[in-house]
């Protein structure tokens, strides 16, 4: 996945997600988000009354797992590059539960600055919801190849 960012995105792009950013570390069966919830779940160490809810995730470093809200079963597993709560900019509710595999870094943009930038930056608009595109193309990509497998 760290591959589609890489080629969506510029360098500038990149750099703003970096200097915005807040990187959080999540430990083994961690939540990343919880399906409906709007409080935060994953860590109290954010630094500003935005949660983790109301922010998109870049994955960083290790695995994160998506789970079926109706059985909790494990259905796709992230890696670096993958984009995680990109539903909280179209006020959409989660579909899906996210825990950590293992140990996981996360870099997490508030929802409220990644719209002002997305309003004041059309490049970086085009750029970023191209990777959104991409990333969430393959992760559907992914889902039914992991479902022919299993037949």
């Amino acid at each position: 996945m760290s591959d589609v960012l890489l080629q969506a995105l510029t360098n500038t792009d990149i750099d703003w997600m970096v200097t915005t950013g807040e990187r959080h570390s999540l430990e083994n069966g961690m939540a990343l988000n919880t399906l409906g919830d709007s409080s935060e779940v994953a860590t109290s160490r954010a630094t500003n009354s935005t949660t983790f809810t109301e922010s998109i995730h870049l994955l960083l470093e290790g695995q994160l797992a998506m789970s079926a809200p109706c059985s909790n079963k494990e259905f796709l597993y992230l890696s670096r590059g993958d984009i995680i709560g990109t539903d909280c900019l179209f006020s959409l509710q989660s579909a899906a539960a996210v825990t950590a595999k293992g140990k996981a870094t996360v870099l997490s943009i508030a929802k409220p600055q990644l719209q002002e930038k997305i309003k004041s930056d059309v490049d970086f608009a085009a750029h970023f919801y191209r990777a959104i595109a991409l990333i969430m193309s393959e992760r559907i990509r992914r889902q039914f190849e992991t479902v022919q497998q299993t037949e």
